[in-house]
């Protein structure tokens, strides 16, 4: 799924991923709480527009920052 929308949003928050017996766990990065995001003429609760959280996430993908989990 990943390889087909490497750039989708969704996976800014998605730590790791393994293949277990059944299927597949994902691991989400450490919660963060939703805060107003203005989109258009709307406001949302949603990382996905947030530029904060993505960057965030985008740190802690690439080791900038300790999540304070084992990978």
């Amino acid at each position: 799924m990943r390889a087909e929308t490497p750039d989708d949003p969704f996976w800014s928050g998605v730590a790791a991923t393994t293949v277990e017996p059944g299927g597949v766990r994902v691991r989400f990065q450490t919660p963060r709480e939703p805060r107003d995001v203005v989109v258009g003429r709307s406001v949302v609760h949603c990382h996905l527009h947030d530029p904060g959280a993505i960057a965030e996430a985008e740190r802690i993908r690439s080791g900038e920052v300790e999540t304070g989990e084992d990978a």
